[in-house]
């Protein structure tokens, strides 16, 4: 099987033509990163989502230009692709359905897509069971909140509505303003589970279908994931749930979520007389991308050494879960995130491939693919199929996000990583009219860098900061800054020859991974417990792999170490990313949990059981 379908000849030839034309040296430096940028970013890519026709077009324009510079395939059949394979969701079967049924035992068959959408996170159920009313489904100490106090939801399914009441009020005992961990699916949807309820109906709150005047459905991959939480979850339109509750106590969705924003107080009931019948269930849907790689021989005594040169060119399509505006199908062409460092891999590429002498060291670009789904081709490369083996890789430069330079100012982390990185930056920063560096010493876990970094290899990585466009439709190729991407390429270029001047590989350094500038914002800030770990999206395991842990973190001082599989947290059992999120919501920062891990060499894995005290969490750390 091969990644890339046959793309039309007149394609292939103004792609070919726009490659050969783009190094050329009429034109300016500013002019090849516009010009590789507007071609990466164009609509005609559609947001360069790997499995896509605009992915493929993206990996062969950047194969097109490594051949042309003439650079050598990574990969020993000289295509310059490492394919690998990536699951890019679930897909809802032929034969799931949906049917209510009656009082009067009256069925109506739902239109899935137009009445019902399945979300492939809550995964694969049957049912055919009476319908119960849960409100919000909060299960609360603080505030004292129980939707589930005076029902027996066991093998029944559940009405509940999407988020929380008083998002808008600040002096909800929620969370004020921001949305609390009980607005998350995955903690709903796992307070029913606990409970054995059968299945469960998710209808919008009134603010989110006001918020554009429409109630529309989720898609079934609203939140990605390898593997569900163990009950089947259809989100229902508004008038749906209205027809189901007519009637009844409950009174309409408006009315009812008014009375909840009033007190708080639950209104909990039994939807008398009405049934749902249903089969819901889903097959995984798995496509081929490809990372890219060229390479330029060293010579010398240390030509087997080898600098990594990296940068990541795929991007979110369409918009979707990892979009911050996820209800909006829309191209979203990552100028910025990530054709921006894409084109400075290739000037980077460019500049050394056109020098006469050959570097002292091997020299690997790679383009990545796979990034926006967790780290996904870095993640191969390292782990599967390194091109030149990594105990030879000395170190790793990455680029993302590099086209939106704002007064001069550049981040560079990743700076104590190893012992030569912040004199050699520290000098050129000095040397530098067009820049001004700051250094961090790890940070931002979220790009391909870390990847590296994890396997014990100096890894830095460029980045101009963050805007208001970021995985938005917004993020264009008319809003980079071109000039600056220059003096990036220029840094990198020099960056590259200090590395290659060293007389003894950089030595590794292991960074506290709790650097301010690093992981996300989660839902409750900082009332949510914090363990400090970085689960593998790559690995489908039956648990919990994780990819590393926090320096410092509850994690780290509890004993959890990269490699281990979470199978239990605080006595719940763990198959999934999904289960051990909603099992660490659960908990409050000072709780004394049980962790169970499996650790060892694969075949010899022993179970081990560490006590962990869960911390804080602040606005910057992940999981």
């Amino acid at each position: 099987m091969t990644f890339f379908r046959r793309m039309p000849l007149g394609l292939i030839l103004s792609a070919v033509c726009l490659a050969n034309s783009l190094h050329g040296a009429e034109l300016s430096i500013d002019d090849r990163l516009r010009q590789d940028v507007e071609f990466l970013a164009a609509d005609k890519l559609e947001g360069r989502d790997v499995g896509t026709p605009g992915g493929a077009q993206a990996a062969e324009f950047i194969r097109d230009r490594f051949r042309s510079l003439g650079l050598v395939s990574g990969p020993a059949d000289g295509s310059y692709f490492q394919n690998f394979p990536v699951r890019i969701g679930s897909k809802v079967t032929d034969d799931s359905f949906l049917e209510l049924i009656a009082p009067d035992g009256t069925t109506t068959r739902l239109v899935r897509g137009e009445d019902f959408e399945p979300l492939v996170f809550g995964g694969d159920g049957e049912f055919d069971a009476p319908i119960v009313f849960v409100g919000y489904g909060i299960k609360s100490d603080d505030p004292p909140i129980d939707d589930f106090a005076t029902l027996d939801i066991e093998g029944k399914v559940v009405l509940l509505i999407r988020r929380e009441p008083q998002i808008d009020d600040p002096a909800s005992p929620l969370a004020g303003n921001e949305l609390s961990r009980h607005a998350e699916l995955e903690t709903k949807v796992r307070n029913c589970w606990e409970r054995k309820a059968a299945g469960i109906l998710l209808v919008s709150d009134h603010h989110t279908i006001t918020k554009d005047g429409k109630d529309n459905l989720l898609s079934s991959n609203y939140i990605p994931g390898n593997s569900s939480v163990g009950v089947a979850v259809c989100h229902i339109h508004e008038s749906l749930a209205d027809r189901l509750v007519a009637g009844s106590a409950v009174g309409t969705m408006a009315e009812v979520q008014k009375k909840i924003d009033g007190d708080l107080k639950p209104q909990s009931a039994p939807i008398e007389g009405w049934k749902v019948k249903g089969k819901i269930s889903f097959v995984r849907v798995q496509v081929e991308t490809a990372n890219v790689v060229g390479m330029i021989e060293g010579e010398g005594p240390l030509a087997a050494e080898t600098i990594l040169v990296g940068a990541h060119y795929d991007h979110i399509g369409m918009g979707g879960p990892n979009s911050r505006d996820p209800g909006l199908r829309a191209i979203h062409n990552g100028a910025d995130d990530n054709a921006s460092g894409t084109a400075v891999l290739l000037e980077t590429a460019r500049r050394f491939a056109s020098r006469p002498a050959k570097p002292t060291r091997r020299l690997v670009f790679i383009a990545f693919s796979g990034e926006e789904r967790g780290l996904l081709g870095s993640a191969y490369y390292a782990k599967k199929g390194p091109i030149v083996p990594l105990e030879k890789t000395v170190a790793m430069v990455n680029f993302d996000m590099v086209g939106r330079v704002k007064d001069n100012r550049l981040i560079i982390y990743g700076t104590k990583t190893a012992d030569a990185f912040e004199p050699i930056l520290t000098k050129l920063d000095e040397k530098a009219d067009s820049l001004a560096l700051k250094l961090v010493p790890l940070g931002v876990p979220a790009s391909d860098h870390i990847t590296f970094y994890r396997s014990k290899i100096p890894s830095l990585h460029f980045f101009s900061g963050t805007h208001a466009d970021y995985h938005m439709p917004t993020d264009d190729a008319d809003r980079i800054n071109y000039p600056g991407m220059t003096s990036v390429a220029d840094l990198s270029e020099a960056l590259v020859d200090e590395l290659l001047s060293l007389p003894q590989a950089p030595a590794y350094v292991k960074v506290e991974e709790n650097d301010p500038h690093g992981g996300m914002q989660l839902p409750g800030g900082k009332n949510t417990a914090y363990l400090g770990t970085s689960p593998d999206y790559s690995d489908e395991v039956d648990g919990v792999l994780l990819n590393g842990v926090r320096g410092g973190s509850p994690a780290d001082q509890g004993g959890l170490k990269a490699g281990d599989i979470i199978v239990e947290f605080g006595g719940e059992t763990i198959k999934n990313v999904q289960q051990y999120t909603s099992a660490l919501y659960a908990h409050k920062p000072g709780d004394k949990v049980t962790v169970i891990v499996l650790r060892g060499e694969d075949g010899a894995k022993e179970r081990q059981s560490l006590d962990v005290t869960l911390g804080t969490r602040g606005k910057s750390e992940s999981e």
